[in-house]
């Protein structure tokens, strides 16, 4: 009989070893010349329209080099879904989301960013940015979303992103014949990941002028394509780098940080590498959570 080499002998992962001696490089560890740092600056409401900032405060925060607003970034409207793409439209994940917004669609949403010397610096200054939001209503449940007065989240469309009905049989005879029926309306609680290692990605230009994104993804290759897409580049453009990642449980499926670092590494005139690290809880908002 031929020996089994797979099934049924134990198997040692290739990166346990360096995690376990702590010889493992995350995306945070690497020495990187002239970093700056970023910050996303969220929505502190759920829905509605961002009128007006006020950075004039935030700019005065020494080590500050840059404010980015929505309008200094591309608004190319892509998914943050981390699926392979489709050449046929209509197959492809909706694509809904720009790097930075005004139009708040959940709590949390990125409409501004600031870029500094330190992630202090950087985190001072989004206190200091003063926000004036025109406020729509906020709907809490599929049916509240669904009625015929609720303002639509897209205007481009109605807020039923899609319908499907599958089924087969009588429903009405079955229930009706029926030992017991039994009517709830069950709720179960949000999940959100929780792995050891932050959300973190750094970006800049290499020598040879395409964009370099070390990122804690669990998808390299498609993160390339949707930084690419949102910022309108080349795809060739963009090389994404994945080291050891400190958990992801599909979290770091989704792309999210990495976006903006696609545009304009080094603000403010300075060359250098943009790092965003979110921290842990701001690094939950953009998660989408399980049920």
């Amino acid at each position: 009989m031929a020996q089994k080499h797979i099934i049924g002998q134990a198997e040692s992962r290739w990166d346990a070893i360096a995690k376990v001696k702590g010889q493992a490089n995350y995306t945070g560890d690497f020495p990187i010349k002239n970093l700056l740092h970023g910050k996303i600056l969220h929505a502190t409401i759920a829905h509605g329209y961002v009128t007006s900032y006020d950075i004039s405060e935030a700019e005065k925060v020494p080590g500050v080099l840059k404010i980015l607003l929505p309008e200094d970034l591309p608004q190319n409207k892509y998914s943050t879904a981390g699926h392979p793409w489709n050449l046929e439209p209509k197959k492809r994940d909706i694509e809904d989301r720009t790097m930075l917004t005004r139009h708040v669609r959940v709590y949390g949403d990125d409409i501004g960013a600031v870029i500094a010397k330190t992630p202090l610096a950087a985190k001072q200054a989004l206190s200091k940015i003063k926000v004036t939001y025109d406020t729509y209503p906020v709907y809490l449940t599929p049916k509240a979303a669904m009625a015929l007065d609720a303002k639509r989240i897209h205007a481009e469309r109605n807020n039923v992103i899609a319908s499907t009905a599958v089924g087969f049989g009588d429903v009405n005879q079955g229930l009706e014949d029926a030992d017991f029926v039994l009517h709830r309306q069950l709720h179960t609680p949000v999940q959100l990941h929780a792995h050891l290692e932050n959300q973190v990605a750094t970006a800049f230009q290499s020598e040879d002028q395409r964009y370099t994104c070390i990122s804690s993804t669990q998808i390299p290759h498609i993160c390339r394509r949707i930084v690419a897409q949102a910022n309108g580049l080349p795809w060739s453009l963009i090389r994404v780098k994945k080291p050891f990642i400190g958990g992801g449980f599909g979290n770091k499926q989704d792309v999210t940080i990495e976006l903006s670092r696609g545009h304009e590494p080094g603000h403010g005139g300075q060359a250098g590498a943009d790092q965003f690290d979110p921290g842990r809880i701001p690094g939950l908002h953009p998660d989408p959570p399980r049920h």
